[in-house]
């Protein structure tokens, strides 16, 4: 079976794994960024701290991915790197702009985001996205 500190770092060399695929897939961005680049600049007030990604399929499905102190995201703070959360707040739109979150991530009931998604749960949401026609 392996000792505890074997098992430890095997654990941890996976996690690197998720996190290093995780990021080829996510180009993370400062919120204020985004806020310029997408349909989100018509907002009046500011959006302040953290990281997120407005990724767009092919078949023109669209996921956002947000962390920082104001989304449902470990932890719920401002913090320097996307890499130093452990789960995000995630919404999924189909090619039409209709919320379809709930399709995609279980225990979602319907809510616009998913609140609280892993990296693993984030990637099989892609998975399942780009196989969507």
């Amino acid at each position: 079976m392996g000792d505890v500190p074997t098992i430890k770092k095997k654990m941890e060399t996976i996690e690197q794994q998720i996190k290093s695929a995780f990021n080829s897939v996510i180009d993370f961005k400062p919120k204020d960024i985004i806020v310029e680049e997408t349909m989100y600049a018509h907002i009046n007030h500011a959006i302040v701290g953290g990281f997120g990604c407005i990724k767009r399929f092919i078949n023109g499905f669209e996921i956002s991915i947000q962390c920082g102190a104001y989304n449902y995201c470990t932890p719920r703070e401002n913090l320097n790197s996307p890499n130093d959360y452990s789960s995000f707040e995630v919404a999924v739109f189909n090619a039409n702009g209709d919320w379809v979150t709930s399709k995609f991530f279980e225990d979602c009931d319907g809510n616009a985001v998913k609140g609280w998604a892993t990296r693993p749960e984030i990637i099989s949401a892609i998975c399942r996205i780009i196989e969507t026609n």
